[in-house]
């Protein structure tokens, strides 16, 4: 089968439009789900006629004819790297001048598995149980250096000093129906959400010892903490799909705000320097703190934690236009509540820290994640064209902005700014199966960080100030049985 010059035309039309831009609210999300949805930049909620409207659009699935099972797995390949540039007032402070830094690990591999299942028990009825990763966030870094005076034993500082890793799964059963001669559609997902988080970051706690005590290196403490925690919560969403004519449908979603309820452990330690002379002035200055404070000690305290992890509310409206009989045009538009993705809420169920020192037990207690991110748009535009019988080609376009401000920019998030988005792929039909890829290359624009800043106003920085850059090459492969 040869595309007719209608679709020839039609599909110029669409690269051209393709320079449009997209925005994405990106935050700690995958790049997108399913693989189709993913070669066409994810403007999807007006098709959603495979697996992935479980995400995209649950109303979707109404029009889904055949029974399937589907699997695949993606693999999202970041480039990320910082070179610091942390100092007060012309002094390094922890993080030597020595170039670009480069993450431990830059793969992410994300697998997802989903049934659907039509069953017209007298009345249209879908459904579909689906299992994909939502949220990812993997980093691991070895930055952070004693300063020379503060302590000559690097060995005690841990080899990977800066973690982030955040996952998040959607266990998620859909249902889906159509009404009015089968052009408007209604669809429900109801989801159980499995939270893992594992963070740990250097923190410079202020020294708010006897002035007498704060002298260079010393005007901060060394600490660091680290939280391991998981759990459950319950979330929904909600779609509409109406077929407006043959060849023009819009879709409209909605998945409200829920939380997921995660406890585990929490470990924090303060790395206090080794300084003779100081000990040795104590008795004379009568502050016995001091003592234990430059002992060149390790002090650590491991506690019982809960946490509260949000997932924000999102709105979506998408329309699909059937350019001929082989080519679909799609965009999307979208809203994220980011500004909901508040502070990590980290509470005590006990705590075994307690020294008697009010300066070291309160930089025992101290668990510090701000977040205040802002609530950010997404449009997204994509094409599908069919050449032949067996052969469907797909492809995006987009720029997407981040909702992490400039104030709040570490090496625990990879989404450092501004994104440009080139995707494509194809699938290919042999019988019953459907085999699918799709490629994507992501330009992010380099972020200068030039000030450090207190966020929370604990006293304690919630950025770090260098230069961020990040690029990915991100893949999705999947296999689909329909019958």
């Amino acid at each position: 089968m040869v595309l007719r010059r209608t679709s020839l035309i039609s599909i110029v039309v669409v690269l051209v439009a393709l320079m449009a831009s997209e925005v994405y609210a990106n935050g700690i999300s995958v790049p997108g789900i399913g693989t189709r949805a993913r070669a066409m930049g994810g403007a999807f909620r007006a098709i959603a006629d495979d697996w992935s409207a479980a995400y995209y659009n649950p109303a979707g699935l109404a029009r889904i004819e055949q029974s399937q099972i589907s699997g695949g797995i993606d693999f999202d390949n970041y480039r990320f790297s910082y070179d610091p540039n942390v100092s007060l007032d012309g002094y390094r402070i922890g993080y030597p001048d020595n170039g670009e830094r480069y993450p431990r690990r830059g793969l992410s591999w994300l697998p997802n598995i989903s049934g659907v299942v039509v069953a017209p028990f007298g009345y249209p009825l879908t459904a579909s149980f689906s299992a994909f990763q939502m949220y990812d966030e993997e980093l691991e870094w070895d930055l952070f250096r004693f300063e020379p005076g503060y302590d000559s034993l690097q060995s005690r500082l841990p080899g990977i000093d800066f973690r982030n890793n955040i996952d998040v799964i959607n266990f998620q059963s859909t249902f889906a129906t159509s009404f009015f001669d089968d052009r408007f559609h209604v669809g429900l997902g109801i989801s159980l959400y499995r939270g893992d988080l594992y963070t740990n970051r250097m923190y410079n706690e202020p020294n708010t010892l006897d002035p007498r005590y704060v002298v260079r290196p010393y005007e901060y403490f060394v600490t660091d903490a680290s939280v391991d925690v998981y759990g459950f919560g319950f979330g929904a969403s909600a779609g509409l799909l109406l077929d407006v004519t043959d060849r023009l449908s819009v879709g409209a979603t909605l998945r409200p705000k829920s939380t997921i309820k995660m406890d585990g452990r929490s470990l924090q330690r303060v790395f206090a320097p080794n300084n003779r002379e100081i000990q040795n002035q104590i008795p004379d200055l009568g502050e016995p703190e001091a003592n234990t404070l430059f002992s060149g000690q390790t002090i650590a305290a491991e506690n019982n934690v809960d946490v509260d992890m949000v997932i924000p509310t999102e709105y979506g409206f998408g329309v699909a236009f059937d350019a001929s009989e082989y080519v679909t045009i799609a965009a999307d538009f979208s809203m994220t509540m980011w500004s909901e993705f508040t502070d990590f809420d980290v509470s005590y169920t006990s705590f075994n820290g307690y020294t008697g020192f009010t300066n070291l037990d309160n930089m025992l207690k101290s668990l510090s994640y701000p977040i205040q991110w802002d609530d950010v748009v997404r449009f997204s535009l994509g094409v599908e064209a069919q050449p032949s019988d067996v052969i469907k080609v797909r492809g995006g376009y987009g720029f997407e902005q981040s909702p992490i401000p400039e104030n709040q920019a570490t090496p625990m998030w990879n989404d450092i700014g501004d994104r440009h988005h080139i995707s494509g792929g194809a699938s290919y039909f042999y019988g019953k199966f459907e085999f699918a890829m799709a490629l994507e290359y992501v330009n992010m624009s380099d972020l200068k960080v030039d000030n450090l800043q207190d966020v929370n106003n604990d006293g304690m920085w919630d950025n770090l100030t260098g230069t961020y850059k990040n690029k990915a090459f991100n893949s999705a492969f999947s296999v689909t049985i329909r019958f």
